[in-house]
């Protein structure tokens, strides 16, 4: 079966790079009708639907393979292999966006940024997870602290009630 059946591959825009925006449980691609159209004219963007989620192809759910998020990351690596020519900037809400840093650790050179919206778990305790990716933005963590990375390196700070993002986020 082809990943793009399987998990319910839909490619649009028309930019040099692309940014795949992944779901979390109990939500399907739908959830970014609003967001992705923004992007369409400086990426390329790619929504898709985890296993067992929206339209993906039900018989294609196996549960030794997705009862760990690793199944779902190793999914992730096929679409951005089949739909990417570079580097994706990678969007994911709430445990896609662990789905993502475990997608991240496996292959970094597949991503080159990360978004992660609602992080759940949101709180990352390992600095290593975090420095796999070049950029990594944290948005919405309901924790105590927040990481992010440029350039590799890890920084923990304390929160503030603005969003977090890479041009004001790093402290030092």
């Amino acid at each position: 079966m082809s990943v793009r059946i399987r998990n319910n591959v839909r490619v649009s825009g028309d930019g040099p790079v692309t940014m795949a925006f992944a779901h979390g449980f109990g939500c399907d691609q739908s959830m970014w009708r609003y967001v992705a159209p923004w992007f369409q004219d400086r990426y390329q963007t790619v929504l898709f639907d985890l296993v067992g989620s929206g339209r993906s192809d039900l018989s294609a759910y196996d549960y030794d393979k997705y009862g760990s998020l690793h199944g779902y990351a190793t999914d992730v690596l096929e679409i951005v292999g089949e739909v990417a020519s570079g580097p994706v900037i990678y969007v994911g809400h709430s445990v896609s966006a662990m789905i993502g840093m475990l997608a991240a650790l496996e292959a970094p050179g597949k991503f080159a940024a990360n978004v992660m919206v609602g992080p759940s778990p949101s709180f990352i305790n390992d600095g290593d997870y975090v420095a796999a990716f070049h950029e990594t933005i944290l948005m919405g963590c309901s924790k105590r602290w927040k990481a992010t990375t440029l350039a590799g390196q890890a920084r923990w700070h304390r929160p503030s009630w603005e969003p977090l993002t890479s041009r004001n986020s790093v402290t030092n």
